[in-house]
């Protein structure tokens, strides 16, 4: 490696450390040269400029990304399917833990970029299904394509999701009350360890309320997604494949059910629909919205923005919807599913909503989702808290916000996966199906 090749290395691991002590809101290459004792025109001496710097990031985590999963396919000492899980689990967290800033560069910029559709990670999608199906199929564990779409999304939102407090700064673990005590996790140890890294907050907690991310047990926390993957998070039975059928079909939301989209997601989805993603401006969206582009900026960088209140609306919506439906749920494992499905097709009949999210994350504009008030989780996860207090989760003692916050997340990237790769509502409630068999009795369920 030659002298220049070493600087810009440094300037590339100065980024990735000091950029996701902010969460990568604050990409600011004055902070990068201040810590490395420099001036910021000698940065780009290197780097054109602060867009290129970060195109070589992202080049640099893909190539890393993919060298990680080819010392995954070389592993010869793998034998069961829970020692695969084991050992897929393990590289992911050395991965990010030898890699300061990359899990944040991960999710806060590449997932931005449809992650899944480069070309070098498709190859290795490629490779890791046929090294996936030879192991499972060897256990006796059968596979078809459309169950095999929603293990690897399972497989890897719950490593991802779980393993988030080891990796997110301290101050940026949200809460979803600041009267509660934290969400906490506890798997095997007794002592509870924070475990949910939510929307960031842009401000840091003090030092008393801010969570000992540092001192997450990464063992109690591997063993953690090890046991949802293999044995899912039920006890109780599931209901039969008829009652699952019936549940679908009262559990769907329909499309006369819906709020009228408001004419800010609609122009963002009309101006999307014309000039993509890259070339959406505010100005273009303003123009549809009939609405100037200096008003569009307010409510964006207001904190309290329009954008906001019209996600508290779809909250407080949902959760009419949903309480409806849970009373034709007759057990937990009844409540999981028909929130799964709920939420699903609540987000499909709400196209705009999940265009203007996907546009938000690609133009990176600083927009935080409202929390949920702690009476709103109570209210939309009265079930969650039900399987806990009648011992009826495999990992009984996790916080119910936890848990109820893993399902959504779950179940809503793979609607939004599936919409922006044009998948029908039948198509993707096939996938939500499959997730939810999975959720409830892991792989295990799928031997038996």
């Amino acid at each position: 490696m030659t002298k220049r090749e070493e600087r810009k290395k440094e300037i590339m691991d100065t980024a990735f450390l000091e950029w996701s002590n902010t969460l990568y809101q604050n990409t600011n290459l004055n902070q990068i040269a201040s810590s490395m004792g420099m001036t910021k025109p000698a940065i780009y001496r290197y780097f054109k400029s602060k867009e290129h710097l970060i195109q070589a990031m992202d080049r640099r985590l893909i190539e890393e990304y993919v060298r990680m999963h080819e010392e995954l396919f070389n592993q010869q000492s793998i034998g069961s399917v829970r020692e695969l899980i084991r050992t897929f689990v393990r590289f992911h967290y050395e991965f990010y833990r030898n890699r300061p800033g990359y899990y944040l560069f991960y999710l806060m910029n590449t997932m931005q970029k449809q992650f899944s559709e480069r070309k070098e990670v498709k190859r290795i999608t490629n490779r890791l299904v046929s090294f996936f199906q030879k192991h499972l199929s060897a256990e006796g564990i059968p596979w078809q394509d459309d169950w095999g779409y929603s293990f690897f999304h399972f497989l890897y939102s719950t490593t991802m999701y779980w393993q988030a407090p080891l990796f997110i700064p301290a101050g940026f673990i949200r809460y979803p009350s600041e009267e509660e005590e934290p969400a906490r996790i506890s798997g095997s140890a007794e002592n509870t360890t924070p475990a949910q890294a939510g929307t960031p907050r842009g401000e840091n907690k003090g030092p008393d309320e801010q969570p000992p991310c540092a001192d997450s047990d990464p063992e109690e926390i591997q063993t953690i997604i090890e046991t949802i993957v293999m044995e899912g998070m039920l006890r109780e039975p599931s209901p039969s494949t008829g009652r699952l059928a019936v549940l679908q079909n009262d559990c769907v939301v329909k499309p006369e059910e819906m709020p009228e989209p408001h004419r800010l997601f609609t122009a963002i989805e009309q101006a999307v629909a014309e000039k993509g993603f890259e070339h959406a401006s505010l100005d273009e969206i303003a123009r549809r919205a009939g609405m100037t582009k200096s008003s569009l900026y307010f409510y964006f960088d207001n904190k309290e923005n329009m954008l906001a209140s019209m996600v508290h609306r779809e909250q407080e919506k949902f959760l009419e919807l949903i309480t409806k439906r849970r009373e034709t749920c007759a057990t937990p494992a009844e409540s999981f599913f028909c929130y799964m499905v709920s939420s699903a097709t609540f987000s499909l009949n709400n196209p705009s909503l999940l265009t203007a999210y996907n546009w938000v994350r690609y133009q990176n504009i600083d927009f935080r989702k409202p929390r949920p008030t702690e009476d709103l989780l109570q209210k939309v996860f009265r079930f969650v808290r039900e399987a806990i207090d009648h011992s009826q989760l495999t990992i009984n003692n996790l916080d119910y916000r936890l848990i109820g916050s893993y399902l959504h997340m779950i179940t809503f990237y793979l609607v939004l996966e599936g919409h922006d790769t044009g998948r029908h509502t039948e198509e993707i409630l096939n996938y939500i199906l499959h997730l939810y068999n999975l959720f409830s009795k892991g792989l295990e369920g799928r031997m038996s």
